[in-house]
């Protein structure tokens, strides 16, 4: 069931994406709507695994399969209509691949990526990629940022309707607070991969 509820949120996220290029204000406000609802069902799926019992090593990497597309996916897409600079998913997705791939190879092992069987030995790193308050730190990130940016598109369509449904006064300081959210997002992600780096390379000696 987690793993189903996972694939459908993937699809619905496609959903959402398109109402994002519709670029117009009700359309965003649904993009929005949709968005929630796929964070909610990553929480959702992985409290249904816990609840049964099925925590299972796919079952981990198609959540984090999930994760990925869903975040990359976004970037890629605020990128894509000049809403943030392009470093931004380059960084995002290099970092995704650098530590996917160490998480296959430790998975050879029998380690997982969270969990009781974590590929992470030490404390500090655990605290850093696997503790609950590290997880909920940066789910909350990325939350706040992707749903900011999509509610100030929502701004930026209504400030084109006739007659404005926004004034434009505000639009130089929710654009920077924007772009400070997707920098604090960024760096949490990259100091985030450290520990996934140092710990795997036992597993190439």
């Amino acid at each position: 069931m987690a793993n189903l509820i996972t694939i459908i949120r993937v699809i619905l996220l496609f959903v959402g994406i398109g109402f994002i290029y519709s670029r117009n204000i009700y359309g965003e406000i649904l993009a929005f709507a949709i968005v929630i609802i796929v964070i909610i069902m990553d929480w959702i799926d992985g409290y249904v695994a816990r609840r049964r019992g099925n925590t299972t090593p796919f079952g981990a990497v198609l959540d984090i399969m999930g994760d990925r597309i869903v975040e990359s996916s976004l970037w890629i897409v605020f990128a894509h209509i000049h809403l943030i600079p392009v470093w931004v998913p380059i960084v995002v997705i290099v970092r995704g691949v650098i530590t996917d791939s160490l998480r296959s190879v430790a998975l050879t092992k029998g380690k997982t990526p969270f969990g009781e069987k974590t590929m992470i030995k030490t404390a500090v790193g655990r605290l850093i990629v696997s503790s609950r308050l590290s997880r909920a730190l940066y789910g909350s990130a990325k939350v706040v940022t992707f749903c900011y940016l999509i509610l100030y598109l929502a701004y930026i369509e209504g400030l084109k309707a006739s007659p404005p449904l926004f004034t434009p006064d505000w639009q130089a300081s929710l654009y920077g607070a924007g772009m400070t959210l997707v920098h604090i997002t960024v760096f949490m992600c990259v100091v985030r991969a450290v520990p996934v780096i140092t710990d795997s390379i036992e597993y190439f000696r």
